[in-house]
Formats: C-alpha cells, structure tokens, sequence
C-alpha cells in the first residue's frame, strides 16, 4: 500500500479502532483508485462510505475533487459545500480548489 494513502487515512481516521473496517478498506480503495486515475471506482466508494456515514467530510471533500476533476463543477461545487458545515475545514486547500474552478 502507498505510504501516501497511509498518511491520508491517518489524517482523516481520529481513531482507528472507532471506524468499522470496510470503511476504511474502501477509503484506502478509493485513494488507491485516484493515485491511478479512476475517478470513476473512486466516486462509487467515496459514495458509499458516505451512505454509511452521511457526514463524512473527506469523502464530501473527495467526491467534490472527483466532480471538479471531471469537469462538474457546479456538483463539485455543492460537494464542496456539504463538506464544509460537516468538519472538512483546510480554508487554505479550499481557497486553492475555489480557484482552480
């Protein structure tokens, strides 16, 4: 497994023992599928940890990425916007997504 998808998961996941194991097997599938470009297996499993946990920030904030990516912006845009009020709050991140739409 990457190290970078390590480092990301430890950056979203508090505590590991708090999260069911599927979930964090497909958050590291997702990542793992946007280190190759498939946007599309990423978007299906950032979904479904969302279905799981409706609040999730980052999987908010990766779909958000995948939509603006794949040229949606006005649904990357409201992504963007569930993620915020549910915890996602790197203001400098998010000033640099802002402008790259």
């Amino acid at each position: 497994m990457p190290t970078s998808v390590l480092a990301a998961v430890a950056l979203i996941v508090p505590s590991v023992q708090d999260v069911p194991q599927r979930f964090l097997e497909r958050t590291i599938a997702a990542y793992e599928a946007l280190d190759h470009g498939e946007f599309a297996r990423a978007k299906e499993l950032f979904a479904a940890n969302l279905e799981r946990f409706p609040a999730h920030a980052n999987s908010a904030y990766s779909l958000a990425c995948i939509e603006a990516r794949s040229g949606n912006t006005a649904v990357a845009l409201d992504w963007l916007v569930k993620a915020a009020p549910w915890g996602w709050a790197d203001a400098d991140h998010k000033r640099l997504f802002v402008r790259r739409l």
